[in-house]
């Protein structure tokens, strides 16, 4: 805290916007989980390119294993949100081979351990 207030001084940055009136401000933080901001993260990307999609296990009609991709299926449609057998290297490749033609997978797996196998 006394570095961050070093650079306040030599900013000559006022002493009211010091570190403890920064804490101590007004400012609302919104409590986003890991799964939700994934989500928003992947509906961003997907309605800012057309090239982006999803791929993998349960991921459209189910909304994913986690509900990660929780109503994209609904907004996006069956071409967007891809859901595939259990074929966790079919559909690793799929990606990959997506990727290569141009487009953007976004390729979901229920596990890490299962990526590793594909």
């Amino acid at each position: 805290e006394m570095k961050l207030l070093t650079y306040f001084r030599v900013l000559k940055i006022p002493q009211q916007l010091s570190t403890r009136a920064i804490h101590q401000s007004t400012v609302a933080r919104a409590r986003v989980t890991i799964r939700d901001a994934l989500n928003s993260a992947m509906k961003e990307e997907i309605e800012r390119d057309q090239n982006v999609f999803v791929l993998g296990e349960e991921v459209a009609q189910y909304d994913g294993a986690y509900k990660v991709t929780r109503g994209l299926w609904k907004t996006f449609g069956d071409n967007r949100i891809i859901d595939t057998p259990i074929t966790e290297a079919g559909f690793a490749g799929i990606a990959v081979g997506a990727a290569m033609a141009g487009l953007r997978p976004i390729c979901e797996f229920m596990t890490f351990n299962f990526s590793m196998q594909a």
